[in-house]
């Protein structure tokens, strides 16, 4: 299997089902375009953190960006919400691509790290946002911080995305914040739980500040880099 092929299957993994973890189910063009070159790594991190897990469900519609997908008894592969929620009852749910600037001016942005580890910067940024037939609203900030750059994202005559060259992107780590408590065996209470050790040995962490919940993953960076930016968490 080629590494744009798997590429183009790590990017249609719903992100909430990355720990929410990442990615979705591809449904036409994906709004977040995983790298290939960077799939392997992903795999690791989507194997060892499975508790972070939700279900992952073929969706009908369209998940362009700022598309929403819905419909009496259909499912959503880019709907966030808790594991006490159930797929039926979401009403509509949308990922929207987001500038650097729409990011930092969101509601959950001030939860991100700041400052960020030494040599890297805002990469890709996304809002998930899932309305359920209640009325009740979840919303998901998923950002990807890299050391190097995005190039234009390309796509081949049937529509799929071309993997990125990972020499120009670098490192790259994902910050999610969540207005709801993801499914996970375990989550920090405050950032001084978290050391160093921990972390490099999961790769992974899940904090609670306030009412949200934070969810760091080293991706293809050093542990010790994004650790930093753990530290750095409001």
């Amino acid at each position: 299997m080629t590494n744009e092929k798997l590429y183009e299957i790590l990017g249609d993994i719903n992100e909430k089902h990355v720990e929410e973890a990442r990615g979705y189910r591809k449904i036409k063009k994906p709004v977040w375009l995983k790298w290939g070159a960077m799939a392997a790594c992903l795999c690791l991190v989507l194997a060892g953190f499975a508790g972070l897990l939700h279900q992952s469900l073929l969706t009908p519609g369209s998940e362009d960006s700022g598309g929403i997908v819905g419909g009496e008894g259909n499912y959503y592969s880019v709907a966030v919400h808790p594991a006490t929620e159930k797929n039926e009852n979401v009403a509509t749910a949308e990922v929207v691509s987001l500038t650097e600037n729409e990011a930092v001016n969101s509601e959950l942005a001030k939860h991100l790290p700041k400052p960020l580890p030494d040599g890297f910067h805002y990469g890709r940024g996304s809002m998930y946002n899932t309305v359920m037939k209640d009325g009740t609203q979840y919303h998901m900030l998923r950002i990807e911080y890299i050391s190097g750059t995005i190039p234009e994202q390309q796509y081949a005559e049937d529509g799929g995305a071309i993997a990125p060259n990972s020499d120009t992107t670098g490192d790259l780590f994902t910050v999610c914040v969540m207005n709801y408590r993801p499914e996970t065996e375990h989550i920090y209470s405050s950032v001084d739980e978290m050391t160093a050790s921990l972390f490099e040995e999961s790769g992974s962490a899940c904090i609670r500040l306030g009412d949200c919940y934070v969810s760091v993953f080293a991706e293809t960076a050093a542990p010790d880099a994004v650790f930093e930016a753990v530290k750095n968490l409001a």
